[in-house]
């Protein structure tokens, strides 16, 4: 009997270690990941674009909150004597000392509103991004709208997530006096508002992308582009169970394992997802033969064939700067063909085209020079 039970607590411990070793193979990979996505943009955009901006250093933020997310997620400051997941993380609460089974759900705890923190800066990047490389007031608006509601919910589910029990300290310790919120309700109701969000923010530039004056196979490329952020809602909604099941177990720590690794796949899919538009600079540098170059004909009705974005998400005054735009474009085509004897076509290449969208929006003094230069006939 006594061989039996020993034989039973040996596969418990494996199943446990193995849970708490694939747990952190996770993290690891996602967040090393999403830092050589993050480094990639930073050099894009400082090296190759000179222009960094502020959905970039909010990116960066989002980015040091992930990694301090995997320092939590693997033991935080005991890292360097003992890998304390290997005997916490993922195992029985009958398995580990009581000091290591509140050590890990303190780290819980505290791991949650980092999470969360790192969540909401990568929406707020992805706005801000919106802002800067379509043009058009209304979607501005709408970035703004988004950029608001971001901050102001994002700052109450933080605070929320270090407030869940108060005095905090009950969270750990169930015979401290107090009250806590309910798990179950907070933790769905904030990854709910978590892939609401996302959707939103996947289709926000959707109907810019299709009526870019582009080529049917670059449009569809910056299409599927965007469209990965679909991979952060299909990853929010898998780790919605699993959230339940540590909202409602009376074994935190070993339900806590899975809940982990979706936050982390979570987290750092967001962060990737969030900073692969910025990087066609680099990629054309490195692969030019994928963004070849194309012909874009600029002629035509000058309501339809806009580049760069549709007249929908423009105001009434901004439309017509955008159409004395495309005005002076067609009017310069125009001339050098003359100049070059009459070729129609119009070799502006990819990463051209797409300016807006892969590095800025055009830029002021360019609609500046839109407006002083009529096209004559």
């Amino acid at each position: 009997m006594g061989t039996s039970n020993r034989a039973l607590h040996i596969r418990l411990s494996e199943e446990s270690q193995d849970r708490g070793e694939g747990a952190l193979a996770i993290s690891i990979t996602f967040t090393s990941l999403a830092a050589f996505s993050v480094a990639a943009r930073l050099y894009t955009r400082g090296a190759l674009v000179k222009k960094i901006g502020p959905d970039d250093w909010t990116c960066l933020v989002s980015l040091i909150l992930s990694l301090v997310f995997m320092g939590l997620f693997i033991g935080g400051k005991r890292l360097t004597t003992s890998i304390e997941w290997k005997s916490a993380l993922g195992g029985h609460r009958s398995e580990i000392t009581p000091e290591a089974f509140k050590k890990q759900v303190i780290l819980l705890w505290a791991s949650i509103p980092i999470y969360n923190a790192s969540l909401f800066c990568t929406k707020a990047s992805i706005s801000l991004q919106y802002h800067r490389i379509f043009p058009g007031s209304r979607i501005r608006i709408i970035c703004y709208g988004a950029l608001v509601f971001i901050t102001l919910y994002g700052l109450w589910v933080v605070l929320a997530s270090f407030l869940t029990c108060i005095p905090v300290k009950k969270f750990w310790d169930d015979t401290a006096e107090g009250s806590c919120m309910n798990r179950d309700a907070l933790w769905l109701s904030t990854a709910i508002v978590h892939i609401i969000t996302d959707v939103i923010l996947l289709a926000m530039p959707m109907p810019i992308l299709i009526r870019l004056n582009l080529p049917k196979r670059q449009r569809v490329a910056l299409v599927l582009v965007f469209a990965l952020g679909g991979f952060v809602c299909i990853t929010s909604g898998l780790r919605v169970e699993s959230l339940r099941q540590v909202a409602r177990a009376d074994d935190i720590v070993r339900d806590n394992a899975s809940a982990a690794s979706w936050s982390a796949i979570e987290c750092n899919v967001a962060i990737i997802c969030c900073s692969l538009p910025t990087l066609r600079p680099l990629v054309t540098r490195i692969f030019p033969s994928i963004f070849s170059n194309s012909t874009c004909d600029y002629g035509g009705d000058s309501k339809r064939n806009i580049p760069f974005v549709s007249r929908w998400f423009a105001s009434q005054d901004s439309r017509g700067v955008i159409d004395q735009e495309h005005a002076m474009q067609s009017y310069e085509r125009k001339s050098r063909d003359e100049e070059d004897g009459g070729d129609s076509g119009v070799n502006m290449g990819g990463s051209k085209v797409t300016e807006s969208i892969s590095q800025e929006a055009a830029p002021g003094n360019y609609i500046d020079r839109g407006r002083s230069i009529r096209p004559t006939n």
